[in-house]
């Protein structure tokens, strides 16, 4: 069993990546969200959905939240990973993987460009 201490220190690690998650600050600006129906969870969305949480949490990105969404309607493109940033077009990533979504996250979120090789019009 753990001790005090230790549940307070995975609390507090943790309580980060739940406000990336979960946090409905009116101030946010950036959405990720990844597609985690069956079929995009079934090509590894979960782990996408995971790795982007960690990478903008250890990053300190601000005004960006991580969403889960149902169906994207492309299962055969799967997973799916949609970005909106204010006054641009949406963009729509397909067939992320662990290290596209790092990529994603380096250069769209943080750098503000889009990684177009990765797009749906590809």
């Amino acid at each position: 069993m753990k001790s005090i201490a230790d549940i307070q220190a995975i609390k507090e690690n943790m309580a980060k990546h739940i406000f990336i998650r979960d946090n409905k600050d009116d101030h946010v600006e950036t959405r990720i969200v990844v597609g985690m129906d069956d079929c995009g969870i079934a090509a590894g969305a979960d782990k996408v959905f995971d790795a982007m949480i960690e990478d903008v949490a250890s990053r300190g990105v601000k005004n960006t939240r991580v969403y889960r969404s149902g169906c994207m309607g492309r299962c055969d493109l799967e997973p799916t990973v949609e970005v909106y940033v204010p006054g641009q077009p949406k963009v729509t990533y397909v067939n992320v993987d662990i290290a596209k979504a790092a990529e994603i996250v380096d250069k769209h979120i943080v750098g503000g460009n889009p990684v177009a090789a990765y797009t749906v019009n590809a």
